[in-house]
C-alpha cells in the first residue's frame, strides 16, 4: 500500500500540513500526526518551509510504488495513459496560449485584460475536463488512492470559474496545472515509465 504522504510529499518536492491537508482530501491535524509518525520512522524530515522526503523516505516509497504497479493490469493502465497523453496535447497548446497571445504577428506575454480572450480560454478548458473526468473515474477504479483528484481538479476549475485566474497555473497553489503536472507524474509511475524518458517521447508537460 503507497503512504499517500510519502507521495504526496514526492510530487510537492517540499510541503505544510495545510497543502498536504488539500492534497490528502483530510484535515492538516490528521495529517500532522502522519507527518510525526513518519519523522520518527526516519522516512520524513522537517524544514523551515514545511516536510520533505529522506532518502529513507524515498526509497521506501518506490518500493511501495512498485508493489502497487505488480497489482495492475499493465495493458490497461497503458491504455488509460494514452487517454491521458491525448488530452494532455490538448491541455499543453491551451496553456501556451493562456501564456502568451499572438498580437500584430507577434508573441506577446498575456496580461489577462481582455475579459473575452481568457473566457473563451476557460470553455475550452472545460470541454477538456469533462474528458479529464471520465478518465478520473476510470483510473480511480484501478487505483482508487487517485480517487481525490476528481474533487481537487473540480475545486481549481471552480476558483478559475469565479475569477480567480491564479488557479489555472499557479505553482504553489492546487492550480489546474499543478494537478495536471501530478496526475501526469502519477501516470508515470503507474506505467514504470520516467519523466526523463516521457520527456525525451515528447510527452512531457
Amino acid at each position: 500500500m503507497v503512504e499517500q504522504v510519502l507521495r504526496a510529499l514526492r510530487l510537492k518536492g517540499v510541503a505544510n500540513k495545510d497543502v498536504l491537508g488539500k492534497a490528502l482530501g483530510g484535515p492538516s491535524d490528521d495529517v500532522e500526526s502522519r507527518l510525526q509518525a513518519l519523522v520518527s520512522a526516519g522516512l520524513v524530515k522537517e524544514l523551515a518551509r514545511g516536510w520533505s522526503l529522506t532518502p529513507e523516505g524515498r526509497t521506501v516509497l518506490a518500493e511501495q510504488l512498485a508493489a502497487e504497479r505488480a497489482t495492475f493490469d499493465h495493458q490497461a493502465i497503458e491504455r488509460l495513459y494514452e487517454r491521458l497523453c491525448a488530452l494532455n496535447v490538448q491541455f499543453k497548446s491551451l496553456m501556451t496560449e493562456w501564456q502568451i497571445r499572438s498580437v500584430d504577428g507577434g508573441d506577446t506575454p498575456n496580461l489577462h485584460d481582455d475579459p473575452a480572450y481568457d473566457a473563451a480560454i476557460v470553455e475550452r478548458l472545460k470541454e477538456i475536463h469533462g474528458g479529464m473526468l471520465g478518465l478520473l473515474a476510470d483510473v480511480a477504479a484501478v487505483a482508487p488512492r487517485l480517487a481525490p483528484y476528481r474533487s481537487r481538479f473540480e475545486n481549481a476549475l471552480s476558483g478559475i470559474e469565479s475569477g480567480d485566474r491564479s488557479m489555472m497555473a499557479a505553482p504553489i497553489k492546487d492550480s489546474y496545472h499543478t494537478l495536471w503536472f501530478e496526475l501526469h507524474e502519477e501516470f508515470i509511475d503507474l506505467c514504470g515509465r520516467t519523466r526523463a524518458g516521457e520527456a525525451a517521447a515528447g510527452r512531457g508537460d
